[in-house]
């Protein structure tokens, strides 16, 4: 099978200043791979990186089978979906005009997500962390993309929320949709994942199938996080991406 995007070779960061080397990864149709590691990893510039809001500094990325040096606004166009580490929903606009700013179907992002609905007309700022990030990603997922990057998805959400859009993420890729999450959730993140790469300092320390690495995640976070342990502490079952 095709992947829909992917890295061959990528190094990547800001400047002169490499952050990402020699990556490899693949995000195939239907699947959930989940992007693991300590802060400072690389996971975020390598999202970005896919996603075209960074130039790379080597390598190739390719989108749907063919090398791609498009900015991010030709890939979205083009059928990508990126959720962004902060929120990515416009503050001073209503959930309405946020739908329709995006050209996203506001019926099927209703029915994603009916919390929405008592909200249409309230200005996004007035909302609560949740359901802004239950916009974000209703905005993403209602304009039917092929691919999403996903980018701490859950970050400072009640665990309730965080399972409700991690669900919501494996139900689109059960209909064909390719996901590449970053997630500071490993076991929430393991448990929706088909496959894991995990980063430590730029580069690919691990690999495999979310089940086999699920039985391992104690182990993977004493020997893969432990780096930054006495700065960013890990606590039993998630880690501060």
């Amino acid at each position: 099978m095709t992947a829909i995007i992917e890295a061959r070779g990528l190094s990547a960061g800001y400047g002169k200043v490499v952050i990402v080397r020699d990556l490899d990864l693949s995000i195939e149709p239907g699947e959930i791979v989940a992007l693991l590691g300590p802060n400072g990893a690389g996971k975020t510039t390598t999202l970005m990186t896919l996603a075209g809001a960074l130039t790379p500094l080597g390598g190739d990325v390719e989108l749907f089978g063919r090398p791609t040096t498009a900015p991010l606004h030709k890939r979205v166009q083009s059928g990508l979906g990126v959720i962004g580490e902060e929120r990515t929903v416009l503050m001073g606009l209503t959930v309405a005009e946020n739908l329709r700013v995006c050209r996203s179907d506001t019926a099927r992002a209703l029915e994603l997500f009916p919390e929405l609905e008592a909200h249409l007309h309230r200005k996004v700022g007035l909302l609560s962390g949740g359901q802004q990030q239950m916009l974000a990603l209703a905005r993403v997922l209602s304009r039917n993309p092929s691919v999403i990057l996903a980018d701490e998805l859950s970050l400072g959400l009640a665990p309730v929320i965080v399972k409700r859009l991690l669900q919501a993420l494996r139900a689109a890729a059960d209909t064909g949709v390719g996901v590449l999450l970053v997630e500071q959730h490993v076991r929430e993140a393991l448990a929706i994942a088909d496959r894991v790469y995990v980063l430590q300092r730029g580069r690919v320390v691990l690999s495999g199938q979310a089940a086999e690495i699920a039985d391992r995640v104690g182990d993977l976070q004493a020997s893969y996080f432990a780096a930054d342990a006495e700065h960013d502490p890990i606590e039993s079952d998630e880690v501060t991406a």
